[in-house]
């Protein structure tokens, strides 16, 4: 688990900087396509960062975090935070 976190943790940190498409970050993070794009769909879920879409051209989509994930922290932590939340949810914990 601690290896997931480090790349979502990654994947945070780039977005930080800038938005990017799913090959920059692939190329970034030297991981196949498909890995990333696994990673981006729980950080989505998670309500972390959020796809734009690109108007020029339909087929890319660029990502970037969402307000709430941009107002801060070390990026691992925030992976951590919100993966207890969802865990909290889904067990219904009070």
């Amino acid at each position: 688990m601690g290896e997931i976190l480090e790349t979502k943790g990654r994947v945070l940190a780039i977005l930080s900087n800038s938005c990017k498409t799913l090959t920059d970050m692939s190329g970034e993070l030297q991981l196949a396509r498909s890995t990333v794009y696994q990673h981006l769909k729980e950080l989505e879920a998670m309500g972390m960062i959020e796809a734009v879409p690109n108007e020029h051209i339909k087929k890319w989509k660029y990502y970037r975090l969402t307000s709430a994930a941009s107002a801060g922290g070390d990026p691992r932590m925030m992976v951590q935070v919100a993966m207890v939340r969802r865990r909290m949810q889904r067990e219904q914990w009070y």
